[in-house]
């Protein structure tokens, strides 16, 4: 396997178009030539003209750190995807600033911390490219029940009341979606379930964050007159007055979600251009050579699942007209992200492959030496790592033709 980091489009020229965010980037890392203070940084960001575009502007923290966060070598990683004059210092974050100042980000440090206004750090411009597709550190779907969660469990920042939850709901902008609610009090049920024992593990695998204790439903106990509340660490469901104050965990309904099985695109056959190598069977270049054939779809279940239970659920699998789907090997897994270097994810997409989640997907294969663990593709890094079978992965149906 490949040692790799997560990667969208090759930089164009004098910018670097993200698909995954939709953020147009400049592949200089310090156009401005000079270290600024923060007003004089917004003012220059929003004055330029590069390429066509006068929309420039300093991103956000989350933006910024999100750029930073390329693996654990993140000067290689804009090394290889064309950037240059990367610095080694802080840069400004633009939005919503901290008590004393505002934030920066050591992009190749990873660090972030507030600093006063006058001091003076790098620009790094970014502006709207496309919209953005939705990206998995802010949502969850699940096309089960064809919801989609905010997964930060503090988007309020502190417990607030139902009024103010309410209140929240009505101008929460987040992920790209405006139409944000309180779950119904079945719809946060629906959720605790799936945590299993480890509602911790759970949680931080799927992307949620700051999951705390008890979260308000928009659901009324009539007999009461108070309002349904469930602890997402037990599921527990009880009832509270509405002057209490409880977490905010937002829920949308997804307009166009991706069906949990779509058998006119579920089906498909891995792209002609594909080539590499799967162990035995030599050096292939089509679908024909290798003999296989995966799922369009790389994440039908809607979530991650216990190696065991990824197993039966696969050979249950009935989809595209056959029956015969199987979790891959770790050498077909491997073979297939190799093909992605750098960007497995992006090279999926590409390819005509969707909803493939920056995670750990599991392979059939148990480690030789450890049985209670499995192989798996670490898929935002393209690096074959093991794991225990105890913990949770996703799922990509293969099947041998």
């Amino acid at each position: 396997m490949k040692t790799g980091i997560l990667a969208a489009s090759p930089p164009i020229a004098e910018t670097y178009l993200d698909p995954y965010t939709g953020l147009m980037w400049l592949t200089d890392g310090n156009r401005a030539g000079k270290e600024m203070e923060y007003s004089a940084a917004g003012q220059w960001a929003r004055s330029i003209a590069i390429c066509g575009f006068s929309d420039w502007r300093l991103p956000t923290e989350s933006e910024l750190s999100s750029f930073a966060q390329r693996g654990p070598h993140p000067s290689a990683w804009f090394n290889a995807n064309g950037f240059a004059n990367v610095q080694a210092g802080v840069y400004w974050a633009g939005g919503v600033g901290t008590k004393y100042g505002h934030w920066g980000v050591e992009l190749l440090a990873g660090g972030r911390r507030s600093y006063w206004s006058s001091e003076k750090h790098f620009v790094w411009p970014v502006r709207r490219g496309i919209p953005p597709q939705v990206s998995p550190a802010e949502v969850c779907s699940d096309p089960k029940t064809g919801l989609m969660w905010a997964t930060n469990g503090n988007i309020a920042d502190s417990l607030v009341t139902l009024s103010a939850a309410k209140e929240r709901m009505k101008y929460l902008t987040y992920g790209g979606f405006s139409d944000w609610r309180l779950p119904t009090l079945d719809e946060l049920v629906s959720l605790a379930k799936l945590r299993g024992d480890n509602s911790a593990e759970w949680y931080s695998y799927h992307g949620f964050k700051k999951v705390g204790w008890r979260y308000w439903s928009s659901s009324t106990r009539e007999k009461r007159a108070s309002i349904w509340v469930v602890d997402l660490s037990n599921g527990e469901v009880v009832s509270v007055r509405a002057d209490s104050h409880f977490g905010v965990l937002p829920v949308r309904e997804v307009t166009s979600p991706v069906p949990a099985i779509d058998e006119a695109q579920a089906e498909a056959i891995l792209p002609h251009l594909v080539q590499g190598s799967l162990g035995e069977m030599g050096t292939v270049c089509s679908v024909g050579e290798t003999g296989l054939m995966w799922a369009r779809n790389c994440n039908i279940p809607g979530w991650g699942m216990l190696w065991e239970d990824a197993m039966q659920w696969t050979a249950a699998l009935d989809l595209g007209g056959y029956r015969d789907w199987r979790l891959p090997t770790k050498e077909e897994l491997g073979a297939v992200t190799d093909q992605g270097g750098y960007s497995p994810p992006y090279w999926l997409l590409e390819n005509g492959f969707s909803n493939v989640q920056p995670l750990d997907y599991w392979s059939s294969s148990t480690e030789e030496t450890e049985t209670n663990s499995a192989w798996c593709v670490r898929m935002h890094q393209g690096i074959m790592g093991r794991k225990a079978k105890s913990g949770y992965g996703y799922v990509w149906p293969v099947r041998s033709t």
